[in-house]
């Protein structure tokens, strides 16, 4: 997607090399705890900051139509605000800010092409399968191509000694992130734990019930069958990563959740696969997103940390 109007800002060091961890601000509070997280994640990775603020308009601009209104970067006070905010990290790190007008997902999902991570604000509370998450935050989580790290605002203060939690199905989606968590929990020396959740569901006619408990066997076996195919390699690459592996009966929404308190990271994969199906976050995703007691991260097949 190309944005309509921009300006950019360099601040006056010398960027670090490799790919940027870029961060949506809004001047939110959610903004402001994922620009903090973002902070410390460009000083772990060891790679320059980009933040990035875009100007929206009600429904999409087309393109024969003028430019949606840029203020000038001077009047542009969430750049200005951010700019300050990351001050203290600017002569360790290379920051660059960006003002925009068009849409925010959008301009997000481009830059995702070549960034080692995007990050952006979630909500901050409400119960389980309540509204959905904002629209921005769903898009880029579903269609970015890199991993996206979503920081709601007051997450709950624990410690870590789950370290990263990562959640496999066995889909293709799974694997990249569970990919992507072996990839965290090595670099931050933490344990990982692999969470297989299965469910048995039978809705057809009475006189074909099957034993639900052999099914629900058979399903458990099934599950672990799963994760141990799925990990089996990549330990053996990240041989020195604390390994656990947990295969359990109920509902993804809420087993994820719960495992997600005393985690670091809860790393998830998405199914987004276009610009139209990729819309969409599973309920799943849009319940972590709403409720773990972390930072959730979403993979999609494909996406890689440039």
């Amino acid at each position: 997607m190309t944005t309509t109007s921009a300006t950019q800002h360099d601040t006056d060091t010398t960027p670090r090399t490799g790919s940027p961890v870029v961060v949506g601000i809004d001047g939110s509070t959610a903004s402001n705890a994922a620009l903090d997280w973002a902070v410390s994640e460009a000083e772990a990775l060891d790679r320059p900051l980009k933040l990035l603020h875009a100007h929206t308009v009600p429904l999409p601009w087309p393109e024969s139509m003028a430019p949606v209104p840029v203020p000038p970067e001077a009047d542009d006070h969430v750049v200005e605000d951010g700019l300050a905010r990351v001050g203290h990290v600017v002569d360790a790190i290379g920051v660059t800010a960006a003002s925009v007008g068009g849409s925010a997902a959008g301009f997000l999902v481009e830059a995702s092409a070549t960034a080692a991570l995007v990050v952006v604000g979630g909500p901050s509370h409400g119960a389980l399968g309540s509204a959905l998450v904002g629209s921005t935050t769903v898009e880029v989580a579903a269609q970015a191509r890199c991993p996206v790290v979503v920081i709601r605002d007051r997450l709950p203060v624990t410690s870590l000694p789950r370290g990263v939690v990562v959640g496999s199905d066995g889909s293709e989606g799974s694997r990249a992130a569970v990919e992507e968590a072996f990839r965290r929990a090595a670099r931050l020396g933490m344990p990982l734990t692999v969470v297989h959740v299965w469910s048995v569901q039978y809705s057809g006619a009475d006189v074909l019930v099957p034993d639900l408990e052999v099914e629900r066997l058979r399903a458990g076996e099934y599950g672990r069958a799963l994760t141990a195919e799925m990990v089996t390699g990549m330990a053996e690459r990240y041989p020195d990563v604390p390994l656990q592996q947990e295969v359990v009966h109920g509902d993804p929404r809420r087993v994820l959740t719960n495992v997600s308190r005393g985690a670091e990271m809860l790393v998830v994969g998405s199914r987004g696969r276009g610009e139209v199906t990729g819309l969409l976050l599973g309920s799943v995703s849009q319940a972590l997103l709403r409720h773990a007691s972390c930072p959730v991260m979403i993979v999609r097949p494909g996406a890689v940390s440039h």
